[in-house]
């Protein structure tokens, strides 16, 4: 299968894009520096002249009389070529407006280059020796190289930003051992927001302490906890009996470890700090008490649910939340609207897929968030990973060829090597204890790191170093950049014995089978992998995306909507400034179900879609510089959910009270798994019954990992 044409060309923009700051001629956020001069290279039409060094000088002066701006020549660098300098603009506006010169055949901001940055961190780096860690180390940051076609290529956007400590990444979870010495001096003050003692295993609910007190589960407690469907525990048995996870410590570790300190591991947001919220533990954890959190990170009024009274507002404000947790259903009202609310504050919400082979849980489907699948280091879906036209973009999982230790390709990160309550961490560890502070690769114990769990922190790095570089960004583009650069998944071999992944229904039911390794595409994995390198490069490149706007909080039925299309130019500093969009193309898939069509024209800015039914549908829009649509610009899409029922009226804008027939793809749809997917077994329906049986805002979720150790 040839990767999409849009894809491709991204990546042959994106390939050679490179550094022009450092993380430490970054200012704090949000403010930046007035002070901007640009250094364009100028190729002219015509030759400089044989006297070069006038010639060029002349040119320069010429060109800045015609451009209203004073211009300053640089060296001559080839035959009608020039550096131009001036003061008062950046390098991309200056550019923009040097090309758009008669005289002038191209120009484009003169980068600055360096080396790629590789982290001296001793668990970073192939052919690991040490008992216990895994012998290819943190394999899935380097650049992609068969087989490990899946990693993540941070190592080119490490060479423009290792983060800004300014920029907040909040980790809802079980709390974090921050004691670890891979995150001491990275934590900004959390919370506690579990309100059941017994889930929270610390004697009380909320408080503000937000360490990791232990999620061990005894077959007793299970047992006690397992009455009524109210009680935590409801729906699990003994196959869930289980050593401490320490899951939110692994999250973290992936987001923001100490980096290029010569010991211990790297992480893709190096610099950024992280905000600890203790949202799981014994059993998993309730929506009440996530959204709670969720809100109190970006600052917004949370009360406490025993006095009423009003919490201390966040003096931190988050500018990222990871979620690597959840429960399958649909997005919910509550979720909704709390992530309506802190988008308007401006932060992202990256959240993990799912691990159950089915649809995308929630509140990885809810509207604006950033979903992540997992993919196994081939780039192939991961055997557990949730899947659906909802994931923005996938990233590795961690798997274990033949499922057995050592394990292959698993995911590294900080741990503690307590069973139950966390264990004090060495002042002077030996090497052993260094590895037990560590997630494994299954040969001495089995906290092997598997699941989107570790697939959504890559992600959720990833936008804290965007965010690090131009703090302007909105959610909306920052998922745009994350998309437009994502690379193809690999291309399916004729030899292949895995069938394309098949978009599932939702909410998918207990009956549907679950989908194990398969083969990505579009509409089941994102637009692609996740490659660092190119979402960071893209912003001092100028890069161009498209965006879809004016889409309503709510769908309604039979309430037509008209979005509109843009494109925007990425930058380094400052709001993303639009570009010229010559012609619109939308399409719609709508699954099979008559949820979504066009009842205007197709090929406009703003086009209207009716609502006809409850239902999900994709909408995706290609933009073209030229009026003729044959020179391609950027491409996105969006996944909407109708999800209120109006009257049918057919009321609006070239409404109607009939839909049309049934749609599909604008793409031919993936096949079926060759091996017609996998049935639900033992473990997967534990893993699904997690987030099953809770009700209304008091549904229960559970981290998005394996809740039994690799065998």
């Amino acid at each position: 299968m040839k990767p999409s044409p849009w894809i491709r060309l991204m990546v042959v923009g994106t390939l050679a894009l490179s550094p022009v700051l450092t993380a430490q001629s970054q200012a704090a956020l949000p403010s930046r520096s007035s002070t901007t001069s640009a250094r364009v290279i100028v190729k002219y039409r015509s030759p400089i002249g044989t006297t070069t060094a006038l010639s060029a000088t002349h040119r320069t002066t010429s060109l800045g009389l015609r451009l209203g701006r004073s211009l300053m020549g640089g060296a001559t660098i080839a035959p009608q070529t020039q550096v131009v300098h001036a003061h008062g603009v950046d390098s991309q506006t200056l550019a923009r407006e040097l090309a758009a010169d008669p005289q002038v055949e191209y120009a484009e901001p003169d980068q600055r280059r360096r080396a790629h940055a590789i982290p001296n961190d001793s668990f970073y780096a192939n052919g690991q020796t040490l008992a216990g860690i895994p012998a290819k180390g943190q394999w899935y940051l380097r650049a992609p190289a068969a087989p490990a076609l899946a990693a993540i290529n941070a190592e080119p956007a490490w060479a423009l930003s290792t983060g800004n400590a300014n920029v907040v990444v909040a980790v809802l979870d079980s709390g974090i051992v921050g004691s670890h010495p891979d995150l001491l001096n990275k934590l900004v003050a959390g919370r506690d927001f579990i309100s059941d003692p017994f889930i929270a295993n610390d004697g009380n609910g909320w408080d503000a302490d937000a360490t990791d007190a232990g999620d061990w589960l005894t077959a007793a407690e299970i047992s006690a906890h397992n009455m009524t469907s109210n009680d935590p525990c409801w729906g699990m048995d003994a196959t869930f009996v289980a050593d401490s996870s320490w899951h939110g410590t692994q999250v973290a570790g992936l987001i923001g470890a100490a980096t290029n300190n010569a010991s211990g591991m790297a992480s893709v947001g190096q610099n950024v700090r992280i905000m600890p919220l203790r949202v799981l533990g014994k059993c998993g954890g309730w929506d009440s008490d996530i959204i709670a959190a969720m809100r109190w990170s970006v600052g917004l009024s949370v009360s406490d649910p025993v006095t009423s009274a009003a919490l201390p507002l966040n003096p931190n404000k988050a500018h990222v939340i990871n979620l690597s947790l959840g429960g399958p259903g649909l997005c919910s009202n509550t979720y909704n609207q709390a992530m309506a609310e802190i988008r308007a504050t401006g932060a992202v919400v990256v959240a993990s897929a799912g691990n159950d082979g089915l649809a995308v849980n929630s509140p990885a489907n809810c509207p604006g968030v950033i979903a992540v699948g997992g993919l196994d280091h081939s780039g192939t879906k991961g055997d557990m990973s949730s899947l659906g036209p909802e994931i923005t973009v996938s990233a590795p999982m961690g798997d274990c060829p033949g499922n057995t230790a050592p394990c292959g390709y698993p995911i590294l990160s900080t741990s503690n090597p307590g069973t139950t309550t966390p264990l004090a961490y060495a002042a002077n560890p030996t090497a052993a204890q260094s590895a037990s502070y560590f997630t494994s690769d299954g040969t001495l114990v089995s906290n092997v790191s598997r699941g989107t769990s570790f697939s959504a922190p890559m992600v959720a790095g990833t936008v804290g170093l965007l965010l690090s570089i131009n703090p302007a960004l909105t959610p909306d583009q920052i998922k745009r950049i994350l998309q437009g650069t994502s690379r193809p998944f690999p291309a399916v071999s004729t030899a292949a014995t895995l069938g394309g992944c098949a978009v599932p229904p939702t909410p998918s039911a207990i009956t549907v089978a679950s989908q194990a390794n398969c083969h990505c595409n579009g509409d089941t994995c994102g637009t692609g992998m996740l490659d660092v390198g190119q979402a960071i490069n893209a912003l001092p490149s100028g890069l161009v995306f498209a965006q879809i706007d004016n889409i309503p909080a709510v769908l309604t039925t039979n309430s037509p909507i008209q979005v509109r299309g843009s494109a925007f130019r990425a930058s380094t500093n400052g709001a993303a400034s639009s570009a010229a969009v010559g012609c619109y193309q939308w399409s719609i898939n709508t699954y099979g179900q008559n949820v979504a069509s066009f009842v205007s024209a197709s090929n406009t800015a703003t086009p209207t879609i009716n609502l006809w039914s409850l239902g999900r549908f994709s909408l995706t829009l290609s933009t073209f510089s030229d009026p003729q649509c044959l020179v391609p610009l950027a491409q996105t899409h969006e996944v909407l959910t109708v999800s209120a029922t109006g009257s049918n009226t057919g009321g609006g804008t070239g409404g109607g009270t009939t839909p049309p027939p049934s749609t599909g793809p604008s793409t031919p749809p993936s096949t079926a798994n060759s091996n017609g997917g996998l049935a639900l077994d033992g473990l997967t329906l534990a893993l699904f019954g997690l987030g099953l049986l809770g009700h209304g805002l008091r549904r229960r979720r559970s981290r998005h990992d394996p809740v039994k150790p690799m065998r």
